[in-house]
């Protein structure tokens, strides 16, 4: 973006202490990291036993979302998995457009050949289940059933209530028993699980996934990364195609390359959480994660920024960001990065979008015009308790070293966070 570089450095210590206090998560999150990766293999296991076209269909799990990205901030607890499957290739899958940007049609175009085959009798006489009258892949049918499949897996445990019973057989969790909940929506199927100790949701999506044949006929751009892996989902678009036929519209996923594309970029994670930081604080409640990452995405894709934007100051890099985000805002407009094409924030009210603009814009003057107080800055991330926990912590350290106070990096993370709860 052109204009004059300004220089923040003098917010550097602030947001610094922001992002390990009130953006990073618990260092604790390690332990309930393997215990549902414990957990969640032990049912994918199972569902195998339990279904054999999930069996013959699955290939593994992708783990997606913010939490993998580096990019989580908020509700640790919550996870993000993929259950990938691919089609067989004898019945030749074949993707082609939908009518709406970001979304594509499967279509088995030789399923009668594939009944030919002998592994069909034996392994895929439930896929047809899966497809409609013209045997395109269908979002609802596929749904309904990996509900089933998840269902019939979970009444293998004991129910208490609404809750199955886990009792976890590995060492490294031996006995521990906890107790999980099903709860359907959207594209995904959430596990609740806790124990007196903890508790996390766990988001399984069904997805399935191709491997070459990169979908440029689908208008999607080129791929400029080292994987040629990418996932379709079955997540309902924001307005329905011409066609009416809903159902096949599959929400092309390219996490992999969007992994890849944030990958080794100093500044940019940091930088990215403030942003989604400042979004919670100011209650930007239609603007996902996933918008906010586009915009990074845009900068990088397009080379829009040289190598060296990325390793410069945090402060520097969200500044800069912010002004991109204001930017998007105000043209009314983030386009999809796949498709630049297709604006995602198409489906906003034009007036929740322009009063986002606002606020935005009335930081970027407020911060321009310079606030000789950098704790001023942090008023526009935090809330009062973490304002405060903030002030104390740094009236405490000006009163041992002054001339290092809110100008200099800072020694140590503060002890304790403040409780959100």
């Amino acid at each position: 973006m052109a204009g004059e570089a300004k220089n923040y450095v003098f917010m550097e210590p602030v947001l610094q202490e922001i992002n390990k206090n009130f953006v990073s998560l618990p260092e604790n999150m390690k332990k309930q990291y393997n215990i549902y990766q414990v957990v969640i293999g032990s049912i994918i296991d199972k569902m195998k036993e339990t279904n054999p076209l999930f069996s013959n269909l699955y290939r593994e799990l992708f783990y997606g979302g913010s939490y993998y990205d580096g990019l989580k901030i908020s509700k640790p607890e919550e996870y993000d998995l993929d259950l990938l499957m691919s089609i067989p290739k004898y019945a030749k899958p074949e993707l082609s457009p939908s009518d709406l940007h970001g979304f594509v049609k499967l279509k088995l175009t030789e399923l009668e050949k594939f009944k030919q085959q002998p592994e069909y009798k034996s392994y895929y006489t439930d896929l047809p289940k899966l497809l409609d009258d013209e045997n395109y892949l269908d979002t609802d049918r596929v749904k309904k059933w990996m509900h089933s499949v998840i269902t019939k897996t979970m009444n293998k445990y004991e129910k208490r209530g609404d809750q199955y019973k886990f009792i976890c057989e590995t060492s490294q969790f031996e006995n521990t028993t906890f107790y999980i909940k099903v709860v359907t929506g959207g594209p995904a199927f959430t596990l609740q699980i806790n124990n007196e100790d903890m508790k996390m949701d766990v988001d399984l999506v069904p997805c399935f996934v191709f491997d070459n044949n990169w979908p440029i006929h689908c208008n999607i751009k080129p791929n400029s990364t080292s994987s040629p892996t990418y996932f379709i989902v079955p997540k309902k678009p924001y307005t329905n195609p011409n066609d009416g036929l809903i159902g096949r519209c599959w929400r092309m996923s390219f996490q992999i390359q969007e992994r890849e594309l944030i990958r080794n970029k100093q500044s940019l994670k940091p930088a990215l959480k403030l942003l989604k930081k400042l979004r919670d604080q100011l209650n930007h409640v239609y603007m996902s994660s996933y918008f906010l990452k586009t915009i990074f995405l845009l900068e990088i894709g397009n080379n829009k920024r040289d190598s060296t934007f990325w390793t410069s100051h945090v402060s520097t890099t969200f500044m800069e960001m912010l002004k991109v985000y204001h930017s998007y805002l105000t043209q009314k407009r983030i386009p999809y990065y796949w498709d630049e094409t297709y604006n995602m924030i198409g489906h906003i009210k034009p007036i929740i979008i322009e009063n986002y603009a606002n606020k935005v814009g009335n930081i970027i003057k407020k911060i321009d015009n310079g606030a000789a107080d950098p704790l001023s800055v942090a008023k526009f991330f935090l809330d009062q308790q973490e304002m405060n926990h903030l002030t104390e912590y740094f009236s405490a350290f000006k009163e041992k070293s002054p001339e290092r106070a809110l100008n200099q990096t800072l020694p140590k993370k503060m002890k304790s966070k403040p409780n959100s709860n």
